[in-house]
């Protein structure tokens, strides 16, 4: 394994995080003084390019920076030990004794954490904190816990894919350290993965790897809250041939559902993030959002066909505002059909009042067309994923309402090419409660 490194994100202007090609722990660039935590050891130097400033706001003789990235070092220690995930383990005695190494150094990103074989005993660490990293908002602190749930999922296993180490770890992150500053850094997260969509899971492009930690939230929350899902998460991941495979059967021993349909649940749960939320969804706390953005909804435009297709894939999605062509007044009748490749599923999402209380039975192979009855003001979507290849399919909704002399009438909508996906034939839940339909 070649070993790498993970930066810390903070907003959409951050250095942007890298693969390191060797492991070699750097030499600083003048006298090293070291300070000391339970289990951890800081290594700083006072001059040269690798030096913190020398603020010293609590005159302890220990640069602001090296006190934050000790507090970050307890906070996470705290929380993953409380979490119930694996304990950390000691990097061996290249640092000086068997303590994890934490070095303030200059490095092209806010911070990076690298495995380290201990042989028998699995995986450790060591981590790198750029000098520049700023005290203010708690920023340093939040990025040393980042880099040490990296630590903690090594333990795991230090072989998957980036984004779902930064994923995690940024979910992390943010949960455990608070501030108004690192509000609107996660706020820029939510909005940049909100409104794309069409880029898979696990994308990495635009370091929308970071704004991963959305699959991380609704992991803990749907059907209720429930953190503990996160270390048996990554229980399943140790022994996984890739982040996929262990996803699915995570999803179905946590979930009892396959992983597409938990996908479906996930991009149905999106259109009610942030500036969408209509209460019954995302929790505020952890990781609360400050931004309004949302979801694009695509408008059902009437007759004219609407051409859609994702380059890339899987688990990508979808949605589509089907309230334009509903007559208030009349009850309505709703019927969703999709055809497309392997892994699409789809569903129909009601909402009343304005809050998404009911999907659709789940769509498998068999079974294709989904159908809503609203009462006379309700509202639906329809969403679509693609599990096992870019989404690129074709969709229609038929409408069936009842005429002004209790004739019925019937409208549909023309072709709708999607990278289509799939649904989850469960209401949608808070606290483990089920929605009233």
């Amino acid at each position: 394994m070649s070993p790498w490194l993970c930066a810390a994100s903070l907003w959409a202007n951050t250095r942007p995080p890298v693969h390191r090609l060797d492991a070699r722990r750097p030499a600083l660039s003048g006298p090293v003084e070291h300070a000391e935590i339970d289990g951890f050891r800081v290594h700083f130097t006072r001059s040269g390019s690798d030096a913190p400033p020398d603020d010293d706001t609590d005159a302890d003789k220990l640069p602001d920076l090296v006190d934050a990235i000790l507090a970050g070092l307890a906070t996470g220690t705290t929380a993953f030990e409380e979490e119930g995930f694996r304990p950390l383990i000691g990097d061996g005695t290249a640092g000086g004794d068997d303590a994890i190494d934490v070095y303030v150094t200059d490095i092209d990103a806010y911070g990076y954490a690298i495995p380290t074989s201990t042989g028998g005993q699995g995986w450790s660490c060591y981590i790198e904190i750029d000098p520049d990293t700023d005290v203010f908002g708690r920023i340093a602190e939040s990025v040393a816990v980042h880099e040490l749930h990296h630590c903690v999922q090594f333990r795991y296993n230090p072989n998957l894919a980036s984004w779902i180490y930064e994923a995690g770890a940024t979910y992390e992150q943010y949960s455990h350290v608070r501030d108004p500053v690192l509000d609107v850094a996660l706020g820029s997260l939510y909005a940049m993965r909100l409104d794309a969509t069409e880029l898979k899971l696990a994308t990495t492009v635009d370091r929308l790897e970071y704004a991963g930690f959305l699959w991380m939230k609704f992991w803990t929350e749907f059907e209720g809250y429930d953190p503990d899902r996160l270390p048996r998460m990554w229980e399943i991941l140790a022994d996984a041939q890739g982040w996929r495979p262990g996803l699915q059967l995570a999803s179905e021993e946590i979930f009892g559902l396959p992983l597409g349909q938990l996908f479906l649940h996930h991009a149905a749960w999106n259109g009610f993030a942030c500036g969408g939320s209509d209460g019954l969804h995302y929790l505020d706390d952890p990781l609360p959002c400050v931004t309004e953005s949302s979801v694009p909804l695509i408008p059902w435009d009437g007759d004219a066909p609407m051409e859609i297709h994702h380059s890339e894939g899987p688990f990508t999605s979808e949605s589509l505002d089907l309230t334009p062509k509903l007559t208030p007044e009349r009850d309505t009748e709703l019927t969703l059909t999709c055809e497309g490749q392997e892994g699409l599923r789809y569903a129909l999402v009601h909402l009343v009042g304005g809050r998404g209380v009911q999907l659709t039975e789940d769509v498998a192979p068999s079974v294709r067309r989904p159908t809503l009855s609203l009462a006379r003001g309700d509202r639906a979507r329809a969403v679509v994923v693609g599990t096992e290849t870019p989404l690129n399919a074709t969709c229609s909704v038929e409408l069936w309402q009842p005429g002004p002399a209790g004739c019925a009438s019937t409208s549909s909508l023309a072709p709708v090419s999607w990278a289509l996906g799939l649904l989850g034939a469960l209401l949608l839940r808070r606290g483990g409660a089920p929605l009233a339909p």
